[in-house]
This record gives structure tokens, C-alpha cells and sequence, in this order.
């Protein structure tokens, strides 16, 4: 057996384990490494089915860059550099095959899986800790993150990790826990600035148990935590307040509505409607249970309260809210979900109970398809590669497919964008895309009357919707020649008179 220099105690739920006499080691549990197998196979397999998309390759492009243009780079779009800093590092060590780099975020996701035993077992007990594990190694959301190379997977992991420190912190004291609070938050804040909410609703909790607890005289220890935390956050503040106008100026996401939180839901239960309800009462179980409230309480201050928070926000046009992007609460969740089974009364309701929830996250994750843009676009560059000849001139209308195409030189052609203005917003790429790569109305006439060859093609996956391009493309090169879902080509110049339509 294994033993680990890890924090434990009896949790607030169950007996003590027969290894919990000693509250700083605990062994590594079968179940665990069980989890964490689990967690490994379906990441991996997942990571191994589709190329990179859009984002993911524009981060790596970024991370390319030297120190300091990497940092102006970042900061002149709207993220904390942490993350791409991270990406610059891993690459350098292993270099930029497809699955290598999503290797990252899948060492997050394991990590995240261990903090969560970890939690689930301070808080409750070890069944809590290995459902929960087991819960998140399953839930397909979590897969599809921590396989993607972009700084969610960290995120969670640095928050679950806060979390956890806060936990202890609050229940023993001590100046490792109070540190490992202060760095996994200010990292956290470095990788993505919806830590902030998080991270707020987390110092609420801790100054509400201190007083719970008739604990007032470290409060101000409580404080002085966060403002560690601030400090160091400090010299991105000038950063952001920059970002913060850029957001506001070029808004992609419009306010939300109930169906959008009623989707975050969704995706919580797995991508099942059906199953909302029943977890969120089970969520709500440790809440109830008076033994368990302090740890229910900090679970869903880190999980659906900061999410429903940032919805009210940005419905009064104060924030953003995107579905997938709420999902940061992931691990307290899986814990609620645990703890609450795990606390039914009855030995054979507790077993139905997780089992059953094992089910449908197992389910959820067997319905879940690979990342649907990549797959699209590989669909796209298949059939150009097959049919695009060398000197072929291949005019985009959006920069999602022109990336994925430049990125990967699948087709011999020469890969341009078409902008009826010369700029690109922030989130389409515009500060990685040169000069070089983009026409206007006048070079496509151009490129219309010169007897070349060439093709153009439009995709829907951009924020910005390119209809007056694509309009103008399809009008310019006249014939259609392949389509599917969210993508068409058309043929300019006989380009498709050896293409059949589709």
C-alpha cells in the first residue's frame, strides 16, 4: 500500500476509517486507483478521436510565441496567461502532436479526480470520496475537458484544490493549508477569471462556519488569506481592467435565458432532462442533514451558487453566462451527489442509489460524441484534400475553418480569409490570423476574373455568423459542389467540375 502525505480525518458523515488515526496520512485507496484507471481509459480514448478545434488551436499558436509576445498576446485578448504559458512549457518538452498536448489537461483531470476523493472523504467518508471519483472520472462533461487543451481542466482542479485547503484550513488551522489555499487561488485566478465568483462565494463560506463555529478571532486570518491572494493577483489587475472594456466592447454572448440554466442543469445530470430534479435533491440532502451542513453548504457555494449568480449578472448585462463554461463546479457537485447517497438511511437504498448513479453517468458518457467541430471540419479537409490541387487558392469565410486547414495542411491549396472589413473581432482569432491570409472585396473580384482556380468555403461555428461573406463567396465561385451540417464548398473557376455534389 501506498501512503500520502494527504490531510484526513474522520469527515462529518460515518465512522473513521481503520487508517484515519493518524489525520495527516491516509493509504491510497483501491478504490481510487480504481477511479483514477477509469478516468485515464476514457480520456485517453477520448483524446485520441478527434483533431484539435478552433480554440485549442489557437491557444497552442499563441503558446508558439517568445515570453514576451506570448504575454502582449494574451493580454490583448481577453484571458489570464497562465494557461498558455503552461501549453508554451509542454510543448517544448514533448512538442505538438494532437494527443501529446491534450496530455495536459488530462493530468489535470486526474488530479482533479484525486482531489475529489480527497474532499468527498474530509467531508463525509471514504464511500463519499470514492463515489465521488468515480462520479467525475464518469461524467462526460469532465471527460470532454480534461482532454481538451484549453485551461478549464486546470481551472478545476486549482478550485477543487482551493476548496480543499479552505476545508481544512477552516476545520484544524495551520500554515500549509492556509498556503496551499493562497497558491491554488491565485493560480486559479492566472488561469481563468471565472475563479473570481468562485473564490468569493468560498470566502463567504469560510467567514459564515467561523461564526457558526463561535470562531471570531479567526476571522481576520480568514481575511488576511484573501488578501494574500489579491496581492498576488495584483499586477494582472491593470490587465484586466483593459480586457474587461474589450469584453464589453466586442460581446459574443448574448444574455441568457431560463433555457440556457436549465441546459447547465442538464449537463450537470449527465445530459439527462429527466434526471434533474431527483439529483438536485440529492444534492440537497447534506444541506439538510445537520451534521453535514458546513460541507454542503461549501460544496454548493463552489458549485450552482456562483453559476446562478453569474446567470442574474448576466442577464443585467454585468457578465457572461455560457453553459459549458458553468461547469466549474463539476467536483463539488460529483461530492454532493456522493454525500447524498452515501447518507440514505437504509444500506440498500445507499447501494441502488449510487449504483444507479454510476449508470447514468456511464450512460452519458457512451452517448457522448466527439468534439462535434473537429469532427466536421476533418469531414471538410478530406474532401479538399482530395480534390484541391496544388496552386489552388482556398477563400474562407470564417476563421474556424481557415485555422484548422492552415493548422493542418491537409490540402496542398492556398489558404485565405474573406473580410468585407478588414478586422476580425477578439474571439475569431483576429490576433493570430497576419495580414497576409486575408482578402477583401477587391482581391476576390480579382481572384474571380483571373481564370484561377479556386474554392471557397464557409462553417458555422464562429460566434460571428459570416452570412454577407458567405453570400458574396457562393456568388462569386457559383457552383456548389459539397455540403454537410454546418459546412459547404463551392467551386470556383471549374474547380468543381471534377466534384459531384453532395
Amino acid at each position: 500500500m501506498f501512503r500520502l502525505a494527504f490531510p484526513t480525518s474522520g469527515g462529518t458523515l460515518g465512522t473513521p476509517e481503520p487508517n484515519q488515526s493518524n489525520p495527516r496520512t491516509f493509504t491510497l485507496d483501491p478504490w481510487l486507483i480504481a477511479a483514477l484507471i477509469v478516468g485515464l481509459v476514457v480520456r485517453v480514448q477520448a483524446a485520441m478521436r478527434s483533431h484539435l478545434w478552433f480554440d485549442e488551436i489557437y491557444t497552442l499558436w499563441v503558446a508558439r510565441r517568445p515570453f514576451r509576445e506570448l504575454i502582449a498576446t494574451v493580454a490583448a485578448d481577453v484571458h489570464p496567461p497562465l494557461h498558455y504559458l503552461m501549453v508554451s512549457a509542454w510543448r517544448a518538452l514533448g512538442g505538438e502532436n494532437d494527443v501529446y498536448l491534450k496530455t495536459l489537461s488530462i493530468l489535470a483531470g486526474l488530479a482533479t479526480i484525486y482531489i475529489t476523493f480527497a474532499i468527498g472523504r474530509e467531508l463525509f467518508s471514504r464511500t463519499t470520496g470514492a463515489g465521488a471519483a468515480f462520479l467525475l472520472a464518469l461524467h462526460p462533461a469532465h471527460v470532454a475537458f480534461s482532454q481538451e487543451s484549453r485551461s478549464y481542466a486546470t481551472l478545476f482542479m486549482l478550485l477543487a484544490a482551493s476548496q480543499w485547503c479552505a476545508w481544512c484550513w477552516v476545520e484544524r488551522g495551520g500554515k500549509r493549508y492556509g498556503f496551499g489555499f493562497v497558491l491554488a487561488a491565485a493560480a486559479a485566478l492566472y488561469t481563468h477569471y471565472l475563479a473570481a465568483p468562485v473564490l468569493a462565494c468560498t470566502a463567504l463560506w469560510g467567514l459564515w462556519a467561523l461564526m457558526d463555529r463561535d470562531e471570531a478571532t479567526r476571522i481576520r486570518p480568514w481575511i488576511g488569506l484573501h488578501l494574500l491572494v489579491a496581492l498576488l493577483f495584483a499586477p494582472q489587475l491593470p490587465t484586466v481592467w483593459t480586457q474587461a472594456a474589450r469584453l464589453r466592447h466586442d460581446r459574443w454572448v448574448q444574455s441568457p435565458l431560463l433555457d440556457n440554466f436549465t441546459n447547465l442543469l442538464r449537463l450537470l445530470a449527465y445530459s439527462r432532462t429527466a434526471a434533474i430534479l431527483p439529483l438536485l435533491g440529492l444534492a440537497a440532502l447534506p444541506v439538510l442533514r445537520r451534521g453535514a451542513r458546513p460541507a454542503g453548504v461549501l460544496l454548493w457555494m463552489a458549485s450552482l451558487v456562483p453559476a446562478t449568480l453569474l446567470f442574474v449578472l448576466a442577464n443585467r448585462g454585468t457578465g457572461v453566462f455560457v453553459e459549458r463554461y458553468m461547469l466549474f463546479g463539476l467536483p463539488a457537485w460529483c461530492v454532493l451527489l456522493a454525500a447524498g447517497a452515501a447518507g440514505l438511511r437504509w444500506a440498500w437504498l445507499r447501494a441502488a442509489s449510487i449504483a444507479l448513479l454510476l449508470l447514468v453517468a456511464a450512460r452519458g458518457l457512451f452517448l457522448h460524441e466527439p468534439q462535434v467541430e473537429a469532427a466536421r471540419l476533418t469531414r471538410l479537409e478530406s474532401y479538399l484534400a482530395a480534390h484541391v490541387r496544388s496552386g489552388d487558392v482556398v477563400v474562407h469565410a470564417d476563421a474556424h475553418s481557415l485555422l484548422f486547414a492552415r493548422h493542418y495542411g491537409l490540402d496542398p491549396g492556398v489558404h485565405l480569409i474573406y473580410l468585407r472589413t478588414p478586422g476580425l473581432p477578439y474571439y475569431e482569432g483576429n490576433l493570430v490570423i497576419p495580414d497576409a491570409w486575408r482578402i477583401g472585396p477587391h482581391e476576390l473580384e480579382a481572384l474571380r476574373s483571373s481564370g484561377r482556380r479556386w474554392w471557397a468555403v464557409d462553417t458555422r461555428y464562429g460566434f460571428v455568423r459570416a452570412d454577407a461573406e458567405t453570400t458574396d463567396l457562393a456568388l462569386a465561385a457559383g457552383a456548389r459542389v459539397w455540403t454537410i451540417d454546418r459546412a459547404t464548398v463551392w467551386g470556383g473557376q471549374g474547380a468543381g467540375a471534377d466534384s459531384a455534389a453532395h
